[in-house]
């Protein structure tokens, strides 16, 4: 199978990617490293915060939007909705287990919803912005996230040259957020919502030390060539080093935007 779809196998996505958050909380650890710090967590509550609900995040992973959410405004109803059960169980009730492209909710039903960072895992992205479009309700809100086409352009350098020095791992991409980047997502949600407004938020994340970086790319096994991902590992891991040793650090900038949709 193509690492394209594997990008977006159900398979993979609900038993290797996504069947628990081990994987994407190791992802989540190398934006520590960034500055300015960001709690992408923190500002959804804030754009939601007046939204009276119910809320369902789509794609909800082990739940850091739904605990902002539900710390926000406790007594408001927010659904954690993920297609991994893995990740459903572990985002907490109430919650659900299914699929952005055939969602189980009525029309104009719910007063916010999110897909943060994972309709690029979608086969037909756009079919999810329209299940999003179809289940807001009227006045209600719905949050796209996801990563501009510049984000961590230094490290995909990286990548590329390390799997180049390994011929069997030729093909190998790790810039899955590519297949719906920010200009694609925004032109879309644009077909479906009478408003769409775009908060962008960029900066550096600077190490001084490989194992972060290195260990981001491993947490992407499910897509990588698993027979040649250790030497591609030290490739990543000896160029980064080259970076520390002449610049003091290893700089990859950032860039992110949510779609605020009404």
């Amino acid at each position: 199978m193509a690492s394209d779809e594997r990008f977006t196998d159900r398979t993979v996505l609900t038993t290797e990617a996504y069947a628990d958050p081990t994987r994407l909380v190791t992802r989540y650890s190398l934006y520590g490293y960034r500055r300015p710090q960001f709690d992408l967590p923190a500002a959804t509550a804030e754009l939601l915060h007046d939204v009276p609900g119910p809320i369902v995040d789509v794609g909800c992973g082990p739940g850091r939007h739904v605990a902002a959410l539900r710390a926000d405004r406790p007594q408001r109803t927010v659904v954690a909705m993920d297609l991994s059960p893995g990740m459903a169980k572990v985002a907490g009730p109430p919650a659900a287990v299914a699929d952005i492209t055939a969602l189980p909710l009525a029309d104009a039903s719910c007063g916010g919803l999110l897909a943060m960072h994972m309709l690029y895992h979608v086969p037909d992205p756009e079919a999810g912005v329209r299940e999003l479009a179809r289940a807001k309700a009227p006045g209600g809100t719905v949050l796209i996230a996801t990563n501009a086409e510049d984000d961590k352009e230094a490290l995909s350098t990286v990548c590329r040259a390390a799997v180049a020095d390994v011929p069997e791992a030729a093909g190998w991409r790790r810039d899955v957020s590519r297949r719906f980047g920010l200009t694609m997502a925004e032109a879309v949600a644009r077909r479906y919502f009478a408003s769409v407004r775009l908060l962008d938020y960029a900066g550096d994340i600077v190490v001084a030390d490989p194992e972060p970086v290195v260990a981001f790319v491993e947490s992407l096994g499910a897509w990588a060539p698993q027979a040649h991902l250790p030497a591609v590992l030290d490739g990543i891991r000896r160029r980064v080093v080259e970076k520390i040793e002449k610049d003091g650090e290893f700089r990859i900038k950032t860039h992110i935007g949510i779609l605020v949709c009404r």
